[in-house]
């Protein structure tokens, strides 16, 4: 807006208190939907056993069933520390995966509350001889000068098997997949790079003011069909590109699938993998490449509340994932992704899961 004498003026909307209270309505609904959309889905436990809810509760006390998990095998059992089942949650959650665990807690004789992951559809005794195994390679590391001088350890949890084709696990307080914290890390770091160019008119000013701006070209995806295809081998300044809808390196494969008209996510890639590995590999490669590399470290620093806390965070990573890989080399257990790979929130440490491919 533009005064008398030429002169640009910013004008002010004043909200009437009408206007005020309509808008902030509008927000809190808002509000409202969204966390209807993302709050995560409950299931009743009565809907699956009626015995978990209801009669679990009316067997006598010597009938009374253990926590699942409470002894090691490894040393005696301590009756002093024994724990009952009193009672199980009402709700549980179901979790997004292929064998669609849940998540159930259980009320111990103790007044605490214990969750696990009920998991069915995989032979979990696997699973169980697995982390048993890492039990005894902690102990070797324990008595090694230097791997206890470099505090290495594996990040271990229960396992219980109920039959051959179910059983509990023992869930990680704290704790997100790592593909879930590069993507989020990934979404966070796009974002702060949209307001960077929405702020400034002058593009080198955007690649440098963080580091991570330098080569963000090379890390974005376009919300429509990819023109950068593997076919013409372009290369496109984003900067100048218009909306990016996804990025990582997820974004960058499905893209290429849609454009194909193909079947986007792992089992899109599985079949291409089959049908054509020189393609499948060069799409990979270029998913890496278009990946920032210093996601982990980025939520490493969100967790930090100072420099010493994120060298121990940090430390902590590279000692857990490191003898994690290095165990599970040893032990022959496939189907690594980051997927498989849990983040504990509160220390920084790695935690191995699913060990059904292994041998």
């Amino acid at each position: 807006v533009r005064d008398g004498n030429g002169n640009e003026t910013i004008k002010i909307h004043v909200l009437t208190r009408k206007e005020l209270h309509e808008n902030k309505k509008a927000l809190e609904k808002q509000v409202r939907n969204w966390k209807q959309l993302n709050k995560p889905r409950m299931e009743q436990v009565d809907t699956y056993s009626t015995f978990l809810h209801k009669d679990l509760l009316l067997l006598p006390a010597d009938e009374s069933i253990e926590l699942p998990g409470l002894w090691d095998g490894l040393t005696r059992p301590d009756s002093s520390k024994r724990v009952t089942i009193a009672g199980f949650k009402g709700k549980m959650t179901p979790l997004a995966s292929i064998r669609a665990p849940k998540k159930v807690t259980l009320f111990g004789s103790d007044d605490k509350e214990y969750p696990f992951c009920a998991k069915g559809g995989e032979d979990l005794r696997l699973d169980e001889r697995l982390e048993q195994l890492f039990v005894v390679m902690n102990a070797h590391l324990r008595q090694d000068p230097e791997a206890r001088a470099r505090q290495l350890y594996i990040r271990t949890f229960g396992v219980t098997p109920v039959s051959k084709r179910a059983g509990l696990l023992e869930w990680c307080q704290n704790t997100e997949q790592l593909g879930a914290v590069v993507n989020d890390e990934c979404k966070a770091m796009f974002a702060r790079y949209t307001q960077l160019k929405q702020a400034s008119n002058d593009h080198s000013e955007i690649l440098h003011a963080e580091p991570w701006t330098r080569n963000w070209s090379n890390f974005c995806r376009l919300s429509g069909p990819r023109v950068n295809t593997l076919k013409n081998g372009q290369k496109e300044n984003l900067l100048e590109a218009g909306p990016v809808h996804q990025v990582g390196s997820n974004g960058v494969i499905n893209a290429r699938f849609r454009q194909e008209n193909w079947v986007e996510g792992q089992q899109g890639y599985t079949r291409l993998l089959a049908a054509d590995p020189d393609l499948a590999g060069e799409l990979f490669r270029q998913a890496l490449s278009e990946t920032p590399k210093y996601l982990l470290k980025a939520r490493l620093l969100k967790l930090a509340p100072s420099p010493e806390a994120y060298l121990q965070l940090r430390a902590n990573c590279a000692r857990t994932w490191s003898t994690a890989n290095i165990a599970g080399y040893i032990a022959g257990v496939g189907d690594r992704h980051t997927g498989n790979l849990l983040l504990d929130n509160s220390d920084g440490s790695m935690v191995a899961i699913d060990f059904g491919y292994s041998f």
